[in-house]
C-alpha cells in the first residue's frame, strides 16, 4: 500500500475510534469527560481524537437541584433555602466536575455558587486506578505511544480541582500579584471589593470568596 493511502486509511481508523472513544467518555462522565478533554489539548494525540474529544468542551448536562441541595446541606449544615435568600434551582453552567448557580445571600448581595458532585472524589480514585491500568497496557501493547505522563498530569490536577481551597488560595494569589499593596481578600466585607462580592484591579475582576460559605466541595 502506498504512504498516500495508508494514512488515508489511518486517519478513517483514527476518526471511527475517536467517535467511540468521545460516546464513551459523556457515557462514564466525571474523570472520562476531564481526561478525554486533557488529552484534546496536545498536540501529541492523533488530530481525529482532538477533534471529537474537543467536543467534551460543550456543556456538560447539569444535576437535579435536590442532588446539589444535598451537597449543600452536607457541607454548610443547611440547605439552600436556608443559606439564601434565593437561590436559582436551574444551574447558570456545568461541567465535567460541578455546576454553578446564581443565587442572593441575606444582605441582598448577588453570588455564583459553584457545587461539587457528590461522590465524585471516590469515584475519580477507582476511575483513575482504571485509566492507570489502561494506560500500562496501551504502553506495553504500542511502545511508541507513552502515555504514563497523561495519567501523572491528570491525576495531579483533579487532585487540585476537587479541593475548591485551591481555587479560592489562586484567586487571592492573583489578586495579591496585581494589587500587591491591598490586605488578603477572603470575603466581600473587604474594601477592594465591589457590592456584589468581585475585586477590581488593572481593570481585571476576580470573584471574591465568602469563606464561612466555602468548603472543599462548595465554592
Amino acid at each position: 500500500m502506498d504512504p498516500e493511502m495508508y494514512n488515508r486509511h489511518l486517519g478513517h481508523l483514527h476518526d471511527y475510534w475517536a467517535q467511540r472513544l468521545t460516546e464513551v467518555c459523556r457515557a462514564n462522565g466525571g474523570v472520562y469527560v476531564k481526561a478525554g478533554q486533557f488529552a484534546a489539548a496536545f498536540g501529541a494525540v492523533p488530530q481525529e481524537y482532538r477533534k471529537h474529544l474537543a467536543l467534551l468542551q460543550d456543556k456538560a448536562k447539569p444535576r437535579a437541584f435536590h442532588v446539589v441541595d444535598r451537597v449543600l446541606r452536607l457541607e454548610l449544615g443547611a440547605g439552600a433555602e436556608e443559606v439564601f435568600a434565593e437561590f436559582s434551582a436551574e444551574a447558570t453552567a456545568a461541567a465535567s466536575l460541578a455546576q454553578v448557580h446564581k443565587a442572593r445571600l441575606a444582605d441582598g448581595r448577588a453570588v455564583a455558587v459553584k457545587v461539587q458532585y457528590p461522590g465524585l472524589r471516590g469515584a475519580a480514585n477507582a476511575d483513575l486506578t482504571t485509566l492507570s491500568c489502561l494506560s500500562r497496557c496501551a504502553g506495553a501493547l504500542f511502545p511508541e505511544f507513552r502515555l504514563a505522563w497523561l495519567y501523572d498530569e491528570l491525576r495531579h490536577k483533579l487532585e487540585e480541582e476537587l479541593d475548591f481551597h485551591v481555587e479560592i488560595h489562586n484567586a487571592q494569589r492573583l489578586m495579591s500579584y496585581m494589587n500587591p499593596g491591598a490586605p488578603p481578600s477572603n470575603d466581600s466585607s473587604s474594601h477592594s471589593s465591589s457590592s456584589n462580592g468581585v475585586s477590581r484591579t488593572c481593570n481585571v475582576t476576580v470573584p471574591t470568596a465568602h469563606v464561612t460559605l466555602c468548603t472543599s466541595k462548595v465554592l
